[in-house]
C-alpha cells in the first residue's frame, strides 16, 4: 500500500507526452533537443527508465505546472524520518512547506501543504520537549527512562536499517554488534535478526570475490606504477601510504575499543581472510538461535516490563520466569562477545547484556527504592512525633510563664512604689556599710604640715575632701547591683505600660 502511494505521488510532477500513435507516456522530461527529447519514466518505486522520443513521433507535450513539481519534491520529505533533531525539523519546515506557500500562495495544493506544515510544527514541538520519534511512534522522556531497553534497542535497529538501505554492510553489522551485546532478546533485536542473517552470506561473497582479485589488483598496481614518471610515482606512493596509515589507525582504535567488526583492507589478503572467517562463525552462531522461541519470550518480557512500570514486582518476576522457560536462558547465560570491554552504546561492562537480565535488574532497583522510601517514611514519622512533643512542651512553658506574669505583675502604681522602696532600701545599707568600713580603716599616717597662706588652706580643704572620698571607696559594687536591678524593674514596668511583651505572648 505504501509503495502504491509513493508511486502515485511521483506522478504528480509527471510531464505527459502524447504520441501520434495514440500512446500516452508520463514521466519527467530530462532533456529537450532539436530533434528528440529524453523522458524519464518510473518502472517501479525504485527503478526508472529513460526513453528517447523523436519529435516527429510526438503529437503533444503537456508539462507539469511548477507547483505540481514543487509539491512532488515536498512529498518526498514528509513524513519526517525517525530520530530527527529540532534543527533538522526547522530546516525542513522553512525550506519545505513555508517556502512552497510563499512561492505559490494561490496553488490548488495549498490546503495539503498547510496540513504538512501543521503536522511538522506539531512534531517539532514534541522534539523540543525531548520526545523521540521511532518509526511513527512517539516516546516520551519518561517512557524512554522507564522502558530504556526497548527504546534504546529500537534506536539501534533503526540505525541498522539505514545502514542496510545505504549499502553499508560493515556499518550495519556494527550496529547489530551493539544490539547483540546490550539488547539481546528485545523485540527490536528479534526484528532485525533475519535481515542480518541474510546480510552475512552476501557480505561473505563480496569479501570472497575481493580476496580472489587481491593478487591481481596488487600486481596491476605495481605495473601501473612502472609507467609513471618520477613525480607522479611519488604522489601515488604517498597516497597509498597515507591510505594504509589511516586504515591502521582506525583498526588500532577499533581493537582498543573491542570492536568485533573492524575495518577491512581490500588490498590485504590477511585482512580479507580474517573478515571471511568472522562471517562464517557469525553465520553459524546466529543459525543456532531459535527465533520462534525467542520471539515468544520477547512478547512475555514486554508484558513483564509493563508490570514493573505498574510496580507489580511479584507478578513481573513470575512473568520473567515463565518467559525464561521458553529458551532456558538464565541471567548470565548470554555472554557478550567482548564482555571485558566497555560497550560502545555507552553502558559499562557491568550492565546486563540481555533483556532478561535488564528486567531482573529493574526489579532489584525498584525493590531497593521501595525499601528506601519506607525507611524515609519511618524517619519522617519519628521527626513529626518529636516535633509534636517539642510543640507540646513549648505550649506548657508559655502557659506557665503567662500564669506567673498574671500573678506577679502589679499595676503600674504598685510597681513604681515597689521600685522606689527598693532603691531606698538599697541606699541605707550602703550608707551604713560605708560608716562601718570607715571605722575599720587604720588612721592615716601623720606628716608635718608646712606653713601656708589662707588661699593655700582653702586649696588644702578641697583637696582633703577629694582624698576623703577616695579613701571611702566611692560607690561600692553592691550599690551598683541594686541600681541595676531597679533599672530593670523600671524597664519592665515601661514595657508593660506600652504593651511590648503582651502582643508577642498572645501571638505565640
Amino acid at each position: 500500500m505504501a509503495v502504491t502511494l509513493f508511486f502515485s505521488a511521483a506522478f504528480v510532477r509527471a510531464d505527459t507526452v502524447k504520441l501520434k500513435s495514440g500512446e500516452s507516456l508520463e514521466g519527467k522530461i530530462v532533456y529537450e533537443g532539436a530533434d528528440y527529447i529524453k523522458l524519464e519514466v518510473a518502472v517501479s518505486a525504485t527503478i526508472k527508465d529513460t526513453k528517447i522520443l523523436p519529435l516527429g513521433d510526438i503529437a503533444e507535450i503537456i508539462k507539469a505546472a511548477p507547483d505540481d513539481v514543487a509539491l512532488s519534491e515536498l512529498r518526498k520529505s514528509v513524513p519526517a524520518p525517525s530520530l530527527m533533531s529540532a534543527p533538522a525539523y526547522r530546516s525542513l519546515i522553512d525550506g519545505g512547506p513555508k517556502k512552497f506557500l510563499t512561492q505559490f500562495p494561490e496553488s490548488k495544493h495549498r490546503p495539503e501543504v498547510e496540513k504538512m506544515l501543521a503536522d511538522l510544527e506539531a512534531e517539532l514541538d514534541k522534539v523540543e520537549r525531548n520526545y523521540i520519534k521511532l518509526e511513527g511512534d512517539w516516546v516520551s522522556p519518561q517512557d524512554r527512562v522507564q522502558f530504556s531497553a526497548q527504546t534504546e534497542s529500537r534506536i539501534r535497529s533503526i540505525l541498522l536499517k539505514r545502514k542496510l538501505a545505504q549499502g553499508d554492510a560493515l556499518g550495519a553489522l556494527r550496529e547489530f554488534e551493539i544490539l547483540d551485546e546490550n539488547f539481546y532478546g528485545t523485540p527490536a533485536y528479534i526484528e532485525v535478526l533475519p535481515s542480518v542473517q541474510q546480510l552475512l552470506p552476501n557480505f561473505g561473497q563480496r569479501l570472497t570475490r575481493a580476496l580472489q582479485d587481491v593478487a591481481y589488483r596488487n600486481e596491476k598496481y605495481e605495473q601501473d606504477k612502472a609507467l609513471l614518471d618520477e613525480v607522479s610515482l611519488a604522489q601515488v606512493e604517498a597516497a597509498r601510504a597515507q591510505e594504509e596509515a589511516n586504515l591502521k589507525r582506525a583498526i588500532d582504535k577499533e581493537k582498543a575499543a573491542g570492536v568485533k567488526w573492524q575495518s577491512i583492507s581490500e588490498n590485504s589478503a590477511d585482512s580479507l581472510n580474517g573478515a571471511i572467517s568472522l562471517v562464517r562463525s557469525e553465520i553459524e552462531r546466529l543459525k543456532a538461535i531459535d527465533l520462534v522461541a525467542l520471539k515468544t519470550q520477547a512478547e512475555q518480557l514486554v508484558k513483564a516490563d509493563q508490570l514493573i512500570a505498574e510496580n507489580k514486582l511479584a507478578e513481573a518476576r513470575k512473568a520473567i520466569e515463565e518467559a525464561v522457560s521458553q529458551t532456558g536462558e538464565s541471567i548470565g547465560s548470554k555472554k557478550s562477545n567482548s564482555s571485558s570491554k566497555k560497550s560502545r552504546s555507552g553502558s559499562s561492562k557491568s550492565n546486563p547484556t540481555t533483556y532478561v537480565a535488564a528486567l531482573y535488574q529493574k526489579i532489584a532497583e525498584a525493590e531497593d527504592a521501595i525499601a528506601l522510601a519506607k525507611e524515609q517514611e519511618a524517619t519522617s514519622a519519628k521527626g513529626e512525633k518529636a516535633s509534636e512533643v517539642i510543640k507540646a512542651g513549648d505550649g506548657g512553658l508559655v502557659d506557665v510563664k503567662q500564669g506567673e506574669a498574671a500573678a506577679e505583675t502589679p499595676d503600674a502604681t504598685d510597681q513604681g512604689s515597689a521600685l522606689t522602696g527598693l532603691m531606698a532600701a538599697g541606699a541605707k545599707p550602703a550608707t551604713d556599710e560605708k560608716a562601718d568600713e570607715g571605722k575599720k580603716k587604720s588612721p592615716p599616717k601623720k606628716t608635718p604640715k608646712p606653713t601656708k597662706s589662707s588661699s593655700d588652706d582653702d586649696d588644702d580643704d578641697s583637696r582633703s575632701v577629694s582624698v576623703d572620698e577616695d579613701e571611702e571607696g566611692g560607690i561600692n559594687f553592691q550599690m551598683i547591683m541594686m541600681i541595676f536591678a531597679g533599672v530593670m524593674v523600671l524597664a519592665i514596668v515601661v514595657m508593660k505600660l506600652l504593651g511590648i511583651g503582651s502582643k508577642k505572648e498572645s501571638d505565640e
